[in-house]
């Protein structure tokens, strides 16, 4: 699986659910590509390869936003429009 593929995959859930979980990404990575798109951080935990999420970042655009506090993406949630004068 190519880290397109995978894009892809992420960007699909993340439309069908309205979140995906970092953990739910590692894992499916560590089962279907032995681990190719996943790395250890400098905190010593799993996260996604830099390929990977550039790939994501790419394909997904503003669509979607990283969530650091709960460590999943989320559908991005368009500015409120200006009031009018």
């Amino acid at each position: 699986m190519r880290d397109r593929e995978l894009a892809e995959w992420m960007l699909e859930e993340v439309n069908r659910d309205g979140v995906l979980t970092q953990d739910r990404v590692i894992r499916d990575i560590l089962e279907t590509t032995g681990g190719e798109f996943a790395c250890i951080n400098r905190g010593g935990n799993w996260a996604v390869s830099r390929v990977l999420r550039e790939a994501f970042r790419k394909l997904a655009g503003d669509s979607v936003t990283w969530d650091e506090a709960h460590r999943c993406w989320r559908k991005a949630v368009p500015p409120a429009e200006e009031p009018r004068s």
